[in-house]
């Protein structure tokens, strides 16, 4: 499945209030931090 902290991203995306969702730099920079280490993301998915 989805690991709850991209989950967690793509919810407060979709966020009704527009002011409430993340700044495109800030979603890139999560995005990225991942990247760089993807050994996270699969710890993370494997925790649910």
């Amino acid at each position: 499945g989805c690991p709850d902290v991209l989950y967690k991203l793509m919810l407060i995306c979709w966020n009704e209030e527009y002011l409430e969702r993340p700044k495109f730099t800030d979603i890139v920079q999560q995005l990225t931090q991942f990247i760089q280490v993807p050994s996270r993301l699969l710890s993370l998915a494997k925790q649910r």
